[in-house]
């Protein structure tokens, strides 16, 4: 009869155990998924700074260049899908334009994240590309 009163516990000892290693679980496997997107959404900024340095190579090779329409630029794993801008700036451009400026929208993706840049530049009669802003904007 003794050892039928420990066998309670012993089992009452065994949930708890199984509760306390199954919410563990759980959360490393919360912080996998967080950190994960985390690393995304650093690789989507960066994809999108690639579609902005190609759109100002772009820009430099032609005076004129502009692209309302958008085009793609596959980097790596994601995508950029980039929109230049001439002189007057409209949706989804937040900036204000002006002769000799250009403005350059990026949007930047990996997997489900996504991250976008606005940058307006000024450009020089002999091709220069000169920053003028730069800022992140909401996808």
């Amino acid at each position: 009869m003794k050892g039928f009163a420990v066998l309670p516990i012993v089992v009452a000892m065994s949930l708890m155990i199984a509760v306390i290693v199954g919410a563990l679980a759980f959360m490393g496997l919360s912080e996998v998924t967080q950190s994960t997107k985390g690393r995304d959404a650093d690789y989507a900024f960066f994809v999108a700074q690639a579609g902005i340095d190609d759109a100002k190579i772009r820009i430099a090779r032609d005076l004129n260049y502009s692209n309302s329409g958008g085009y793609t630029l596959v980097v790596g794993n994601g995508t950029s899908t980039v929109i230049v801008q001439k002189d007057t700036f409209s949706s989804p451009c937040t900036a204000t334009g002006a002769s000799g400026k250009d403005c350059i929208i990026s949007t930047g993706q990996v997997k489900d994240s996504k991250r976008r840049i606005e940058v307006v530049v000024s450009v020089a009669t002999f091709g220069k590309v000169t920053v003028d802003s730069f800022k992140e904007i909401a996808p």
